[in-house]
C-alpha cells in the first residue's frame, strides 16, 4: 500500500487503505452509540403521558422499558466494543509503524542520516509513533460532535421551541473559543515537537563526543547548550498547557451555562415549561455535555497525529542507499 500511494501524504494514504475495513466497522459502533444515547431523553414524555394516564395500558409501559432496555444494551455494548477495538487498532497501527520506521533506518543515505540522527529517530519511533496510536481512539469523534448537536438541537427544538436557538448560540460561542484555542494547541504541538528533535540531537552528540569534551574541559559550555535547548521546550511545553487548560475551563461552563441561558430564554418569552419538558432539556444538555468535553481532546490529538504523520512523511521519503 505504501508502494501505491502517491501524493502529499503517502503514509496517511497507506495506512487508509491497509486499515480501511478497521476503521470502517468502528464508525459503524461510533454512529450507534450516538444514536442509542438519545433514545432515555426522546422516552421522558412517553413514560410521563403514561403515568398521568387515567385508562393505562401495562402493555405500553411493559413496550416503553423494554426499549429503554434495548437502547442502554445497544449504547453500552457499542461504547466498549467503540473502545476496545479502537486501542487494537492503534495498536496495530502503532506496531507497523515501528517495523517500517526501523527498517528505514537499516537503508538511509549518508546524507539523509545527517538529517535524522539517531535522536530524532527514536522520537519517531517513541513520540511521533504513540501520538498516532492515542488519536485512533479519538479519530471518530471528530465527526460524531456534529451528528450527536443535529440530534440534540431536533429534539430540543420539539421540546422549546426557539428558546433552543439561544442555548445553541451560547453553544457556537464556547465552540468558537475551544476552536481557537485548539488552533494554538497545534501550533505550540508543532514547536514542541520541534524543540524536542533539537534537544535530543544536541544530547546525542553530546554523549558521543563525551571523551572529547572531558579532554577539552568544555562540558559547562555544551551543559549550557542542553539547557538552553529544554528551556526552549519548555517555553512552548508552558504555552501549550496554558492552552489546555483554558479549553478545559470552557467545557466545564459550557453544559452549566448553556442550560442557564436556554431556561432564562423560556421564562422571558413564555414558553410553558412541564415537568416532562425540563427533564427533557437536561437530559438531552447532560448528553451533549460529553461529546463537547471531548470533542477538545480530539482535535487535539489528531492535530498532533497529523503533525507526526508530516514529520514521517518526510522521513520515510528520504533516500535510501542503493541495494
Amino acid at each position: 500500500n505504501w508502494l501505491k500511494s502517491k501524493g502529499a501524504h503517502p503514509l496517511r494514504q497507506a495506512l487508509l487503505k491497509t486499515f480501511k475495513l478497521q476503521l470502517s466497522f468502528t464508525a459503524v459502533l461510533a454512529l450507534c452509540k450516538g444514536i442509542s444515547m438519545y433514545v432515555g431523553p426522546l422516552l421522558i414524555q412517553s413514560f410521563v403521558d403514561f403515568l398521568e394516564s387515567s385508562t393505562r395500558y401495562y402493555s405500553e409501559g411493559y413496550m416503553l422499558v423494554f426499549i429503554l432496555f434495548l437502547a442502554k444494551f445497544v449504547e453500552v455494548l457499542s461504547t466498549h466494543q467503540y473502545q476496545f477495538l479502537s486501542q487494537k487498532l492503534g495498536m496495530m497501527i502503532r506496531s507497523c509503524l515501528i517495523t517500517n520506521i526501523y527498517r528505514k533506518g537499516l537503508r538511509l543515505s549518508s546524507a539523509a542520516r545527517q538529517s535524522h540522527g539517531a535522536g530524532q529517530i527514536i522520537n519517531y519511533m517513541t513520540v511521533d509513533v504513540q501520538q498516532i496510536n492515542d488519536s485512533i481512539v479519538q479519530i471518530h469523534n471528530i465527526w460524531m460532535l456534529p451528528f450527536q448537536v443535529v440530534l440534540a438541537l431536533l429534539i430540543l427544538y420539539n421540546e422549546i421551541g426557539v428558546a433552543m436557538f439561544a442555548g445553541f448560540g451560547t453553544m457556537i460561542l464556547f465552540a468558537a473559543l475551544i476552536s481557537n484555542n485548539s488552533r494554538m494547541l497545534r501550533q505550540f504541538s508543532m514547536k514542541v515537537m520541534g524543540m524536542k528533535d533539537v534537544r535530543m540531537k544536541a544530547t546525542t552528540e553530546v554523549l558521543n563526543y563525551m571523551r572529547i569534551i572531558k579532554l577539552q574541559a568544555w562540558e559547562n559550555y555544551f551543559q549550557k547548550k542542553v539547557e538552553e535547548c529544554r528551556k526552549g521546550e519548555y517555553k512552548f511545553l508552558r504555552g501549550f498547557q496554558f492552552a489546555l487548560a483554558s479549553n478545559i475551563t470552557s467545557l466545564g461552563m459550557s453544559t452549566s451555562v448553556v442550560a442557564i441561558v436556554t431556561f432564562g430564554t423560556c421564562i422571558l418569552i413564555n414558553t410553558e415549561l412541564t415537568a416532562a419538558k425540563v427533564f427533557t432539556v437536561i437530559s438531552t444538555f447532560n448528553i451533549l455535555s460529553e461529546p463537547i468535553r471531548t470533542f477538545p481532546q480530539a482535535i487535539i490529538s489528531v492535530s498532533q497525529a497529523l503533525v507526526s504523520l508530516e514529520r514521517l512523511d518526510k522521513y520515510i521519503r528520504s533516500n535510501e542507499i542503493d541495494d
